[in-house]
């Protein structure tokens, strides 16, 4: 199921959909897409999951990588602008990140270590989780 390569610049991106029953720890993996460098070594890996960021999914990323670097939520939201570009409304907005707790539903959690950094996006109102996986040089 692995896709040809499109590069950009130095970068080449690799996607990998269809995954069948292979998992992010408690979360089913459908897609991935892997960018390289150059040199073909991986920098970047994203791929999302249908679901909530969960106790249990919660606890077993800190079983791996310890305590968050980073639990917060947005607010003061504010809605700039609207456009619809070929059937799909892009929406601009601003607003502030603060420091929370998992009970306190955030929006992004990161686990930033010498090695990889892990930067979840948890988007409630689509039951969805972002998950982008850099590595550290």
């Amino acid at each position: 199921n692995l896709l040809d390569s499109i590069g950009f610049g130095n970068e080449k991106i690799y996607s990998i959909l269809n995954i069948n029953g292979e998992k992010f720890y408690s979360k089913p993996l459908k897609n991935v897409i892997i960018y390289v460098d150059e040199t073909n070594i991986i920098k970047k890996v994203y791929t999302d999951f249908k679901g909530s960021f969960d106790s249990k999914f919660y606890n077993s990323i800190v079983d791996k990588y310890g305590l968050p670097t980073s639990i917060s939520r947005r607010v003061n939201e504010k809605q700039l602008e609207s456009e619809e570009i070929e059937g799909t409304i892009l929406t601009e907005t601003t607003g502030t990140l603060v420091e929370c707790e998992l009970k306190d539903n955030p929006d992004l959690i990161i686990w930033d270590s010498l090695n990889i950094k892990l930067t979840f996006i948890i988007i409630d109102e689509l039951d969805k989780i972002e998950l982008v996986m850099e590595i550290n040089k």
